[in-house]
C-alpha cells in the first residue's frame, strides 16, 4: 500500500510539472493592444469577486465589457447578468450600453466557441480579466485541473492571438504555503519548485497556472497576477460570501460554542479592495508582475473569538485536538458549514503529499504566514492611492450584521444592544475629568477613538459598554488658536 501511495504521488508530481510547461508554439503573434482600458473580456462576472471587478472596470471611462457566461441562451444569460450587476450598483442602462454577453465556458477548449466566434473575440478584445475558478480546499489537483489550469491555458492562447492582450489573473496567497518551503517568500519567489509540498490541490492548481503565465510573460505577454488572502465582504456594505471559509468558521464555532485554540492570523482582504486593485493597477508591456494581497494588519484568531463573545455569541477556546474530534464527528458537526471542510482540518491520505496524520490547516498558521513578504505590493498600492479598509470593530460589526441577515448566524442579544455610544467629535462645554485637567478653558475638545492599529481589544470593549471604556485620544485647542 505504501509503495502504491508513493508511486501515485510521483505520478501526480510528474503530471503537475508537465502541465506547468507552456507549449513553445504559444506566444504573442500580433502587435500589443493599447494599455489604456478599452474592450475587456471578464470571466467569473457572476461570482462574488467578478461582479465587483465588473463594477470597478465600468467606473473607468471608456471601458466596455464582454462577460463570458454559461447559460442555455444568450438572452437568459444577459438577463441573469443584468440582475447580478444591479446587485452591486450597476444600472440597467450601463449594462445595456457597455456590457455584452458571450456564451462560452472557460473550462472548455477554445472557451467552448466555434472557430468564427473565437477568432472574433481574439480580434476585438484588448485585455482579459480572469476571475473564474473553482475554489475548493478539499478536492485534488486532478479534480481542479480543468477549470483552474485548463481555463488559464485557454485564455493565454486567446491573449496571444490576433493582438497581444494584457492579462490580469486572480491566483491565491495559498501558493505561498508549502511544508519545508523557503523562509522568505516575496512577489518574485517562484513557488513551482515547492509544489509537491503544498498541502492543497487548490494551491497546486494556482501554482501551475502562475507558471504558465510566467512563461507567457517571458515571451512578451503583459501579465499581472494577484494573490489575495481570504476574500472578505464588501467594506462599505458588509455584504459577504455566505458560503466561503470565513462564514463557515464563524458559523461552525458559534453553532458548537467551541473554537480551535491555535496560533492563526485571520488575514483577509475586503472584496471591493481586491476588485479595485485588479481594475486600477497599471500594466506594462511584456512584464510579469505579482501582487501579494495580504492585509497590512491581520487579526489574531483569538481576538476574533473575543469579538464573538462580546458580540453576543458565547464561544470557548478549546485545545486543537479536542476541537477537531468534537466538530468533525457526525454527531456534533454534520450540521455545520465546516463539516464539508473536514479534510482540510483533519487530513486525509487522498490529499496529495499528505498522510493520515497530516493536517493541512497547520501549514497555514502564523509561523508560515509571517514568512510571506508583501512590502513591494504595499509600496505600489500606496503609490496608486489604494488602501484596504482596516479590520476594525466597525467592519466586523458590518460583517456580522450581514451574516445574521443571510441566516449564516443566529440572532442574539446583540440586536438589543446599541451601536457605538460615542460620536467621533464633541465640542464643549466640558467638566473637568481630573484634578489636573480642566476642559472648560479650551475652545474645543475633540475625542477620537484610537483605531485598529492600536488594538482591537480597546475598540470592542468600548463598543460593548457604549463607548465608555477603551483608549481614546483627546485633542485640545485654546481660545484663539488655529485649527
Amino acid at each position: 500500500m505504501a509503495e502504491a501511495t508513493t508511486q501515485t504521488r510521483r505520478d501526480e508530481a510528474a503530471r503537475m510539472r508537465a502541465d506547468a510547461a507552456l507549449d513553445g508554439a504559444v506566444r504573442p503573434e500580433g502587435a500589443a493592444a493599447s494599455l489604456v482600458p478599452g474592450l475587456c473580456l471578464l470571466t467569473g462576472a457572476s461570482g462574488f469577486l467578478g461582479r465587483q471587478v465588473a463594477r470597478e472596470l465600468l467606473r473607468v471611462p471608456g471601458v466596455r465589457l464582454i462577460c463570458l457566461m454559461r447559460d442555455t441562451t444568450k438572452v437568459a444569460a444577459a438577463e441573469r447578468l443584468t440582475g447580478i450587476l444591479e446587485s452591486v450598483g450597476i444600472d440597467r442602462a450601463t449594462s445595456r450600453d457597455r456590457v455584452e454577453v458571450q456564451l462560452g465556458d472557460v473550462a472548455e477548449a477554445d472557451l467552448g466557441l466555434d472557430a468564427k466566434a473565437y477568432r472574433g473575440l481574439a480580434e476585438r478584445v484588448e485585455a482579459i480579466y480572469h476571475c473564474a475558478a473553482t475554489v475548493d480546499w478539499v478536492r485534488s489537483y486532478g479534480q481542479l485541473y480543468r477549470m483552474n489550469v485548463g481555463g488559464v491555458l485557454a485564455l493565454i492562447k486567446l491573449a496571444c492571438q490576433a493582438r497581444t492582450k494584457r492579462m490580469v489573473f486572480v491566483s491565491s496567497i495559498a501558493v505561498c504555503f508549502s511544508r519545508g518551503g523557503p523562509e522568505h517568500i516575496d512577489e518574485d519567489t517562484d513557488m513551482l519548485p515547492f509544489i509537491e509540498s503544498m498541502p492543497l490541490g487548490y494551491a497546486r492548481s494556482k501554482c501551475v497556472a502562475e507558471s504558465l503565465l510566467r512563461q507567457a510573460a517571458e515571451r512578451g505577454l503583459p501579465v499581472t497576477v494577484l494573490r489575495p488572502a481570504l476574500i472578505a465582504g464588501d467594506s462599505a456594505s458588509g455584504i459577504a460570501n455566505p458560503e466561503d471559509m470565513i462564514a463557515a468558521l464563524f458559523q461552525g464555532c458559534i453553532a458548537t460554542g467551541m473554537a480551535i485554540d491555535t496560533d492563526w492570523l485571520l488575514d483577509c482582504v475586503p472584496v471591493d479592495f481586491v476588485a479595485q486593485v485588479m481594475a486600477r493597477i497599471p500594466q506594462g508591456e511584456g512584464r510579469y508582475r505579482v501582487l501579494n494581497l495580504m492585509h497590512e494588519r491581520p487579526r489574531h484568531w483569538r481576538e476574533l473569538i473575543l469579538w464573538m463573545n462580546l458580540h453576543g455569541y458565547p464561544v470557548s477556546l478549546v485545545e486543537s485536538e479536542a476541537w477537531l474530534r468534537h466538530l468533525f464527528n457526525r454527531r456534533h458537526g454534520q450540521d455545520t458549514m465546516l463539516y464539508v471542510q473536514r479534510r482540510f482540518f483533519c487530513g486525509s491520505p487522498s490529499l496529495e503529499g499528505g498522510d493520515a496524520q497530516a493536517k493541512p490547516y497547520e501549514a497555514y498558521l502564523a509561523a508560515s504566514q509571517r514568512k510571506i513578504d508583501a512590502s513591494a505590493t504595499r509600496r505600489l498600492l500606496k503609490k496608486q492611492g489604494l488602501n484596504e479598509a482596516p479590520l476594525d470593530a466597525d467592519l466586523l460589526h458590518a460583517y456580522f450584521d450581514y451574516y445574521r441577515g443571510a441566516g449564516v448566524l443566529p440572532r442574539r442579544s446583540l440586536d438589543e444592544l446599541e451601536r457605538w455610544g460615542l460620536d467621533e467629535v464633541w465640542h464643549g462645554p466640558w467638566h473637568p475629568v481630573s484634578s489636573e485637567l480642566s476642559l472648560e478653558r479650551w475652545r474645543t475638545a475633540v475625542f477620537k477613538r484610537i483605531g485598529s492599529d492600536d488594538g482591537l481589544l480597546s475598540e470592542i470593549a468600548a463598543a460593548r459598554v457604549k463607548g465608555g471604556v477603551g483608549l481614546w485620544r483627546l485633542d485640545l485647542a485654546e481660545p484663539g488658536a488655529g485649527p
